[in-house]
Formats: C-alpha cells, sequence, structure tokens
C-alpha cells in the first residue's frame, strides 16, 4: 500500500472530529497529512444532514498549528448537532457540528437622530430581522440612559485634576463627572411584547419618551440594547416651546 493510500485509510478510519460554534463561526482541525503549508492545491467540500453550508474555507497550517476547514452554516441553522463529513482531496473525514444558539437582530436604520425638548414624546419607525437561530423576544417597555458626547472623557480629566488626589476621591470625582453629564433614562415603548421567529421580520413604531434632564443643545448618546441588539440612539436637546399665554376676559360678569 502506497503511503498516500495508507493515510487515506487512516483519515476514513479516524473518529469523527467535532466542530463546535455558532452558524457564523465553524471551524474544525485536521490532523490528516498531506495539508502541509506550501503543498498542492486541495479540493474541499461538506455536506451535513439538515444544514446548509454556505461557506467553507481550507486553511494551510501555520507552524505548529494543524490545517483546519472553516465553515459557515445558514444563519437561522436551529441549535442542534448535526452530523457530516469534510471531504479534502481524497480525504473524507467524519465530523459532527455543534450549532450554538445565537441572538442576533438587525436594525434599518441601525441608528436612530432624534431632537426633543426634555420630557418631549417621539416616534420613529425601524425594520427589525432576525438574521440568529433563536427566537427573540422584545420587552414592551425598555430604557435607554442617555449621556452627554464626550462624558466619558471629561469626567477621566475631572478625576485626574482632583486636587484632593486620593484614589477613592478620584473614583467619586469620576462618578461624578459622569452624573453630571447624564440626561437620565429614556424609555422605548412598542405597544406591546414582540417577539421573532429566526428570519422573521417586522416593521415596528417606537415610541420614545426623553428624559427630563436633557439639555437644549446637548448631544447625548445611548444605544437601546434589547436581545440580540445594538441600535445606537443620538439625540440632541431642544428647547422647550414656549406656552401660549392664558387669554383674559375682559368686561364685568353679566
Amino acid at each position: 500500500m502506497t503511503a498516500a493510500r495508507r493515510t487515506r485509510a487512516k483519515a476514513r478510519e479516524k473518529a469523527a472530529v467535532v466542530a463546535r460554534g455558532t452558524p457564523a463561526a465553524l471551524t474544525v482541525a485536521l490532523e490528516a497529512g498531506g495539508l502541509e503549508a506550501g503543498g498542492p492545491e486541495q479540493s474541499v467540500a461538506a455536506t451535513f444532514a439538515g444544514a446548509e453550508v454556505v461557506r467553507l474555507r481550507l486553511r494551510r497550517p501555520k507552524g505548529p498549528e494543524p490545517a483546519s476547514v472553516r465553515m459557515r452554516f445558514a444563519s437561522t441553522t436551529p441549535p442542534g448537532t448535526y452530523r457530516g463529513e469534510i471531504r479534502v482531496g481524497e480525504l473524507t473525514i467524519p465530523t459532527t457540528a455543534e450549532v450554538q444558539p445565537r441572538a442576533q437582530l438587525r436594525a434599518d436604520p441601525s441608528r436612530l437622530a432624534l431632537t426633543g425638548a426634555a420630557g418631549a414624546d417621539l416616534s420613529a419607525n425601524v425594520l427589525l430581522t432576525n438574521a440568529g437561530n433563536v427566537t427573540v423576544r422584545l420587552p414592551e417597555r425598555s430604557r435607554v440612559g442617555l449621556l452627554a458626547a464626550g462624558a466619558w472623557g471629561d469626567a477621566f480629566w475631572f478625576a485626574l485634576t482632583e486636587p484632593n488626589g486620593e484614589g477613592a476621591r478620584r473614583f467619586e470625582r469620576f462618578v461624578e463627572g459622569l452624573a453630571d453629564r447624564a440626561a437620565g433614562l429614556a424609555e422605548i415603548r412598542l405597544g406591546a411584547a414582540r417577539t421573532l421567529d429566526p428570519g422573521a421580520s417586522e416593521r415596528l413604531e417606537l415610541s420614545i419618551r426623553l428624559p427630563d434632564r436633557l439639555e437644549a443643545g446637548t448631544t447625548y448618546h445611548g444605544t437601546w440594547e434589547p436581545e440580540g441588539l445594538r441600535l445606537a440612539l443620538r439625540v440632541t436637546g431642544q428647547a422647550a416651546a414656549a406656552k401660549a399665554p392664558r387669554s383674559r376676559r375682559r368686561g364685568g360678569i353679566r
């Protein structure tokens, strides 16, 4: 038996290798010979029962690390165990892929720019798509903290320049600096809790109540982070509209 045939037989007889990760990142280490750096090009293919392989790449070894195959399943592949095989050239390697849960929502637009006065009620329209592999629940109400732009840097320098430079006092000054630049919590309401299954999309009307400490002319930043989502908010404070004076009734009482 030639060396190449012995290598192929050994690969067929070895126990199945295991790949663990999310659908977007599954890596299989290969210990079979014939895959050294600088070796001849090898075709690579893979099949798994119940899962669609959308991307496949063979990575040659670097230093002591073995060669590996990096796979990507369809993003909505449910969590679970999938059995199949990877074929590299004439080698066939039984493989088990363990897909882990991944919550991921995509928003369009990916960030919101809002302008309003302290305590104002605003609305925004967002299209959410579940690009993960598990059902995601959105609460009816959630809150987002708003900090003035540059608040972290300002608080840091306030702490460094604190005259009473003891460690505990510097930390207190840092926290005080952040508190001074915080507008408070904006409330986001959906009207009712929502659920999005993998692959599903829904357009939502967000009702947003701005915090009472919002200052006119100041820009604030925050992030709405329900399960699997990071939606950036940029809020610019606006002066409250002047109230119209109450009309007075002239003349006596009849």
